[in-house]
């Protein structure tokens, strides 16, 4: 019964033409769709070094200069994967429903997988700015932001904990969503903060006591995905029922280090013991 109503072949190709512009980093990247490798493949992609951290001249002095170098790097192809299981009888009462509400819930389900990588490869840079001595703040942010010593005023989103979430919300400084302008870097943006937009995500975790947020510039992400998604079909007469399976190649890496700055927070201010005062 499933079989008449949903084209396995027609279905990867749709998925796969649509994740690119539904990843929800996306618009941080450089996406290229043209992947034809599977997994456990390695395969040689460009990386931008960082230029270092700015110093300070005095008037007339020469004011140093660094190559804008890059450099290759491997990584690893990776395939994920899900799968949806479809009674015949649940293709009877709902018909074509039932096959878009699968396509949907696949779709998200890979979409899902591939933003998750995307964020640990945004964790991987190596410029960070060593805020652990207080929690989160405006001023901490500001000095992450300026990492990337712009000369221009450029957007940059960071990313926090959902722990951090209730101290930023309660800081007078904090541009609610319906105080922003209408451009979002990303879906799921909270509102505005040091200069930069702010997304929560459960990735951003507590190490050694502190957290490790992520600001990041579009440009810093590459993501390469496989033109179409492969579904299959797994048909098992014996309980009239079909089960689907979705799989996708990609890689998710770090394309621009100096568009990807690491600012060290702390989880918690460490409480000052009072000192007892000496007997007479």
């Amino acid at each position: 019964m499933a079989n008449d109503l949903l084209n396995v072949k027609v279905m990867g190709e749709v998925i796969g033409a649509s994740l690119p512009a539904k990843l929800k980093f996306a618009p941080l990247a450089k996406v290229d769709n043209t992947l034809t490798k599977v997994a456990g493949d390695t395969i040689v992609v460009g990386k931008y070094g960082y230029i270092g951290e700015a110093v300070n001249v005095k008037p007339g002095e020469q004011i140093p200069i660094s190559d804008l170098s890059m450099t290759s790097q491997e990584v690893t192809v990776s395939k994920a994967g899900k799968g949806i299981k479809m009674l015949d009888e649940d293709v009877v009462v709902r018909g074509e429903e039932v096959v878009t509400e699968g396509k949907a819930q696949l779709e998200k389900s890979i979409l899902d997988k591939v933003d998750s990588d995307c964020l640990t490869a945004l964790q991987t840079t190596k410029v960070s700015v060593d805020k652990s001595d207080a929690l989160i703040n405006y001023y901490s942010i500001v000095d992450g932001k300026g990492a990337f010593n712009d000369e221009e005023e450029e957007l940059a989103l960071l990313f926090i904990s959902p722990k951090q979430k209730t101290t930023i919300l309660k800081d007078p400084d904090f541009i609610k969503p319906t105080e922003m302008g209408e451009k979002r870097m990303i879906s799921g943006v909270i509102g505005e903060w040091g200069g930069c937009q702010v997304a929560v995500s459960k990735k951003i975790k507590v190490k050694n006591g502190k957290y490790e947020n992520i600001i990041v510039k579009t440009g810093a992400l590459g993501i390469k995905l496989a033109k179409v998604t492969k579904i299959e079909e797994d048909r098992i007469a014996g309980k009239a029922t079909s089960e689907y399976y979705a799989t996708e190649h990609y890689v998710a890496y770090l394309r621009d280090e100096s568009k990807c700055v690491k600012l060290i927070t702390a989880e918690k201010i460490k409480e000052v013991e009072p000192q007892t005062q000496p007997q007479a």
